[in-house]
């Protein structure tokens, strides 16, 4: 019995993720359907890669995942199916397999093997949907993995995939206070308005604490001073504190509600060049 995930910036108003769905049930029928998410931000292909890169491990080995943020549903962008890699809770390397559009969405993933899909194999409809690839292409190609049909036989040629690289933060040490700087940037907003960014827990040095945070954000005249929390039962209602989440990135939260909404973001992300920047000061064990 196969696992197929479906992650979508579909929302739940409408009967896109249904009709999915219904094509996955008909082609494989005994297959278990577990929803991802279908609010990612919509066409937020960052958000939607970090997303898939926290939740598809945790899943059995040889699941299938079927992702669609497909802004570029209809034109020369192909459709990837692949399989990637990731090390199981037991520290064991599981193989899953993936589909979607080929545009950075898996960039995030250990992706071993990569094909574009034949579309021409894939159609099951008379008239394929130039706005709903996702139903027409990429579900039947979900249920052939399901099913057992190897790669080669859904795809033209291997390939490398598109990808892009998340911004990296930038160190700076102070040898007269043996402190260490992380400057960073906000990646996007999560739909509770936290501010997901790209400092993660490895970036910290070993054994050292986050004693202070800045986020520097565009509209604001300087720098905002924000305390570090452990968890946001340390914070008062209303207090704007940063952690570090589920997902090992530290984030920036105001307890009760919105980041986003306090520093006039919208909850589903700016263009990357309007979010703030971020900054840790982290002290050693050691270190006064």
């Amino acid at each position: 019995m196969a696992i197929i995930t479906l992650t979508t910036d579909f929302g739940s108003t409408a009967g896109y993720v249904a009709q999915m769905k219904a094509v996955l049930l008909r082609r494989s029928p005994d297959s278990v359907l577990v929803d991802v998410t279908h609010d990612v931000p919509p066409q937020n292909i960052t958000a939607a890669a970090i997303w898939l890169a926290d939740t598809l491990p945790w899943f059995p080995s040889g699941s299938v995942h079927l992702a669609v943020i497909d802004p570029g549903v209809g034109t020369s962008r192909k459709i990837l199916v692949g399989t990637f890699e990731c090390p199981n809770q037991s520290g064991i390397n599981d193989q899953h397999f993936i589909v979607g559009p080929d545009n950075g969405l898996f960039s995030l993933l250990n992706i071993v093997d990569a094909w574009h899909l034949d579309e021409t194999a894939m159609r099951t409809v008379r008239d394929v949907s130039n706005t709903f690839h996702g139903r027409d292409l990429m579900a039947p190609a979900a249920a052939a993995i399901a099913g057992g049909i190897p790669l080669s036989e859904l795809g033209e040629r291997r390939i490398d995939p598109v990808r892009f690289t998340l911004p990296k933060p930038e160190h700076r040490s102070d040898a007269t206070s043996g402190s260490t700087e992380i400057r960073g940037k906000v990646l996007y907003a999560d739909s509770f308005g936290n501010l997901i960014t790209n400092i993660h827990t490895a970036d910290c040095p070993s054994g050292h604490t986050i004693t202070d945070a800045w986020i520097d954000c565009p509209n604001e005249s300087a720098p905002i001073s924000v305390r570090p929390v452990a968890t946001y039962g340390d914070a008062t209602p209303g207090e704007m504190v940063a952690l570090t989440g589920s997902g090992g990135r530290v984030e920036f939260a105001v307890c009760n509600g919105s980041a986003a909404q306090r520093l006039g973001l919208t909850a589903y992300g700016a263009e990357p060049e309007s979010l703030p920047s971020v900054t840790l000061r982290l002290i050693g064990a050691d270190e006064p």
